[in-house]
């Protein structure tokens, strides 16, 4: 049940920082009915919280009359009932939801808003924290001759500008008596929680919070412009902002309030790069032009495989030896390991890489039984029986038997990478040497040779089969 107050608010008034303002003073007509319905948030603030309403004069100071109600629920919701046009000026008081670390706020916070009753009936006004900051400067202007309207509009652009967590074009196309966290996923509901985030990231406690929301608006009062200082804390709230933690809590709280508002997006409006182009794209590497050559929405600047994406958004992409032309697909496998190679899911027989690389599938090298293309190679990592597994090429086409592999690891179908001593199988160190059975030797040229001895320097290479040898020239 809605707890309304009826208001009788003189006609002129003024509301400055939580007030409205802007009706003709001297008016004599009747009183009219005006039905105020709002919030006030932080995050919301919860059932209970003060709320009070007071007219103001011409000189955007109180009348002496105050209107006291509460918030109806949790979401921060409230309404009163009054009986005039002109400015008012709203404040609440309460403890709040703390998005950032998502819980409730252990100490109160007072927040206050300028709201100009233009029309009888039913109306809408929400107290937050682009109403708080912006305050003291709307009043400033006002008193300098500044129109209402006027005077919001430039302080909140001046906030904005000056707050710089968005790019600079930025328009929210709403002010903010009209941002409501629990209004959607608009462009003037996830600047407002963008903002709010930073803020509350950058003061570090709630103590901390009404302290520099008080500092910033007195900062702002006189020019619209914010000290180094307050700049500092701003932009280091900002890096540290983790926005997807953010939004997280802030569902899971309306969940348990039984709502089904949409939370706005925030990397949509954040430039925690500072690259002049919201998060969504590449929120930590400065990416100015936006490329995007492979469509996955990751910016090439922050792209670990910039010429692939993955099919699966909830996979993630690796290159090896940063090579475009060898991606690979993975999801988390247990706590650090993956369980997805070639965009594919691994075979049953798969095993997990325990370094978090790859998973990949077992097999024999004297009866390999690998996908095209794939070679059973042995993998000297401990995480296999035996070391074998089917790996694709890392790099351009499979080595071949005779040349240098570099950094590569990966030799073709049939072959093996050897390891040998120089002083025993001359000419090279590092070889891709066909497979043989040593237990029914045959070589096209050269004698086949165990695979544990030339590569004695392998871990678990104790693990491969006897019979496993390569032919050495």
């Amino acid at each position: 049940m809605v707890r309304r107050v009826v208001a009788g608010l003189g006609i002129g008034a003024l509301v400055v920082g939580g007030l409205v303002v802007g009706c003709e003073s001297g008016s004599t007509d009747a009183p009219v009915a005006v039905s105020l319905e709002g919030g006030v948030q932080k995050g919301p603030f919860v059932l209970g919280s003060s709320i009070s309403v007071s007219p103001l004069n011409e000189k955007a100071n109180p009348t002496g009359q105050t209107f006291l109600t509460q918030t109806t629920n949790d979401k921060g919701e409230f309404a009163v009932d009054s009986a005039a046009l002109g400015p008012v000026s709203i404040q609440g008081e309460g403890f709040y939801f703390d998005e950032v670390k998502g819980s409730l706020s252990v100490s109160q916070l007072t927040l206050r808003a300028l709201y100009l009753v233009e029309n009888a009936g039913p109306q809408n006004a929400f107290l937050n924290l682009i109403t708080h900051l912006t305050y003291a400067r709307v009043r400033k202007l006002v008193l300098g001759g500044s129109t209402f309207p006027a005077a919001i509009l430039q302080a909140e652009k001046e906030l904005r500008s000056e707050f710089a967590i968005t790019p600079a074009d930025f328009d929210p196309g709403a002010q903010g008596i009209q941002m409501n966290l629990l209004g959607g996923d608009t462009p003037a509901n996830r600047y407002l929680l963008a903002a709010s985030a930073v803020l509350l990231q950058a003061a570090g406690s709630d103590a901390g919070l009404q302290e520099l929301a008080n500092t910033i608006a007195t900062n702002l009062e006189e020019a619209g412009k914010l000290s180094a200082s307050s700049k500092q804390k701003l932009m280091a709230g900002l890096l540290a902002l983790d926005a997807k933690a953010v939004m997280a809590n802030l569902q899971k709280r309306l969940d348990d309030l039984g709502s089904a508002a949409v939370v706005p997006d925030i990397e949509r409006v954040l430039d925690t790069d500072q690259d002049g182009v919201v998060d969504a794209s590449c929120p930590r590497t400065a990416n100015p032009q936006q490329d995007d050559t492979d469509g996955d929405t990751n910016g090439d600047a922050c792209d670990a495989c910039p010429m692939f994406a993955c099919a699966d958004a909830g996979q993630a992409e690796v290159c090896q030896f940063s090579q475009p032309q060898s991606p690979y697909c993975y999801v988390p496998c247990g706590d650090t390991h993956v369980v997805m190679i070639q965009g594919a899911p691994c075979p049953g027989s798969a095993t997990c890489d325990k370094e978090g690389a790859f998973c990949r599938e077992a097999c024999d090298p004297l009866k390999p039984k690998c996908p095209t293309e794939n070679a059973c190679t042995f993998i000297g990592d401990g995480t296999l029986p035996g070391g074998f597994a089917c790996v694709p090429p890392y790099q351009g086409p499979f080595l071949t038997e005779g040349k240098n592999p570099g950094s590569t690891l990966v030799c073709g179908p049939g072959l093996q990478m050897t390891i040998h001593p120089v002083d025993k199988y001359p000419p090279m160190t590092f070889a891709c040497r066909a497979v043989c059975d040593l237990t029914a030797p045959g070589c096209a040229a050269g004698t086949c040779t165990s695979f544990k001895e030339l590569n004695v320097g392998f871990s678990n290479v104790s693990d491969v089969p006897d019979a496993v040898g390569v032919c050495i020239p």
